[in-house]
């Protein structure tokens, strides 16, 4: 109860237990909260790594016209030399 009130994720923790711990359908509900919970991440964090991929490969694109080397290309966008050669075609 005490790391409840110093550190926010411990206090959602705690709150969850409170839910799970009542009845049938107080525990449904926290089981649906938690999953949209997950859900909402899930789909954040799919969709910032998506977006990450794409500027790396404009920028990509764009040293490739330069005429910088795959592999320099490669260690600065972190895309694969085979992804590369996927945009050089």
């Amino acid at each position: 109860m005490s790391l409840a009130k110093i550190d926010p994720v411990m206090d959602e923790a705690f709150t969850v237990i409170r839910e799970i711990s009542a009845d049938e359908e107080a525990r449904l509900l926290a089981e649906a909260k938690q999953k949209i919970r997950l859900d909402n991440d899930a789909f954040y964090w799919t969709g910032l790594h998506k977006g990450e991929e794409k500027r790396s490969r404009e920028i990509a694109k764009r040293l490739l016209d330069e005429g910088l080397p795959l592999d320099q290309i490669a260690r600065c966008t972190a895309l694969s030399v085979e992804q590369l050669r996927e945009l050089v075609h």
